[in-house]
């Protein structure tokens, strides 16, 4: 599913990234250890440290859903970027 609307001024789209372990036996689990990470998919015009495809942690109480799978963050309340995924 792409993200078809334009991000305004310093506003960064983004979806989560399951942070996930699996035991031996192939169960499952959410990682408690590793921080909750997001991948870009837009960004507003005036965002200057964040491409599409990056990879960071936020403080994600300042974040709005949007939908089942995209969130909206203001890129002054991101605070690492590991880099693209591409």
């Amino acid at each position: 599913m792409l993200f078809r609307s334009r991000p305004l001024r310093n506003d960064v789209i983004f979806k989560k990234k399951e942070s996930i372990l699996s035991t031996e036996s192939g169960i499952l689990l959410h990682n408690p250890v590793e921080p909750d990470k997001a991948v870009t998919v837009a960004v507003g015009p005036n965002v200057t440290q964040i491409s599409v495809g990056d990879i960071f942690i936020a403080d994600w109480s300042k974040s709005t859903q949007l939908n089942d799978l995209y969130y909206k963050i203001s890129e002054q309340h991101i605070f690492l970027v590991y880099g693209n995924i591409n």
